[in-house]
């Protein structure tokens, strides 16, 4: 499945995206076969495969919104040695199997602001400047499926704050070498300094945008589910589809950003038609 094709201002989900990717698609993650024989060769790993594609996402104009825009989105992806390393618009990231059931992976990327005059209801809260964030992943292969948890920090002291993901991806083939879907849960930990900055109201702007006053202390801030698919066209190419919907909880619900002018409830849905193909 894609990763996350729009992200939010600390867009771990994302890099949980990338890290179930790599995870699944791994030759040492991969199927076990240690059944073959000893005469069978194995088939020749592809150093560099390259991913070019585009589409477009519907989602909300920022995370806790009650509106909705359509977005272009680019994807370009560089993978290295079947999964092992990947540099895409989201980010690097490199993953290291440990055996055939688990792997850590490491990463950085882009992470986005948000910007006041986006939304009207965002008056008076000023604007939350774009960042780099790092992540560290481990997952656990579970049957057809993993058990992902993922740690983003922001890396750029814009509001020093960190997420936690906790995923679980399964997948299934409706035609071999052509369908797939994928199928995955997961919920969201936001430390103090992050959900403050997205969901909290100091007294200045308070005073700004007429909104009451907050703090928005730690704790998790959504849960969700996401349904995905592949279809290939072709040899190499493929078009994707991921829907999503996420429910604001704790503090972030409660907050007036989301209770009084926005949702807890977000939806969202991208499509992306993509060629890949061998360079190496």
């Amino acid at each position: 499945m894609f990763p996350a094709l729009k992200s939010h201002p600390l867009p771990s989900r994302l890099f949980i995206g990338l890290a179930i990717g790599l995870a699944l698609s791994s030759p040492s993650f991969a199927e076990d076969n240690s059944a073959s024989g000893p005469d069978e060769v194995e088939e020749d790993v592809s150093i560099l495969d390259v991913t070019i594609g585009g589409g477009a996402a519907y989602s909300p104009d920022y995370e806790g919104s009650d509106d909705y825009e359509i977005d272009p989105v680019p994807y370009v992806e560089l993978s290295f040695f079947e999964g092992l390393a990947s540099l895409s618009v989201g980010g690097l990231q490199v993953m290291l199997p440990i055996g055939d059931q688990a792997f850590v992976g490491a990463g950085v990327g882009y992470g986005g602001g948000r910007e006041e005059d986006a939304n009207d209801d965002l008056e008076g809260l000023g604007d939350v400047d774009d960042t780099i964030i790092g992540n560290l992943s481990g997952g656990l292969k579970l049957g057809p499926g993993a058990f992902i948890v993922s740690h983003t920090q922001d890396l750029g002291n814009e509001y020093d704050g960190y997420s936690i993901d906790f995923g679980v991806e399964t997948g299934l083939e409706l035609i071999e070498e052509k369908a797939e879907i994928t199928l995955g849960a997961g919920a969201t930990w936001g430390s103090g300094g992050y959900n403050e900055t997205f969901f909290g109201i100091s007294q200045a702007q308070a005073a700004a945008s007429g909104l009451d006053e907050f703090d928005a202390d730690e704790g998790f801030k959504s849960v969700g589910v996401e349904l995905g698919g592949t279809y290939a066209i072709t040899d190499n190419l493929l078009i994707g589809f991921e829907a999503g919907y996420q429910r604001l909880v704790g503090d972030v619900a409660d907050s007036p950003i989301v209770d009084d002018r926005g949702s807890p409830n977000q939806f969202s849905i991208a499509t992306v038609l993509a060629l890949t193909f061998d360079l190496l």
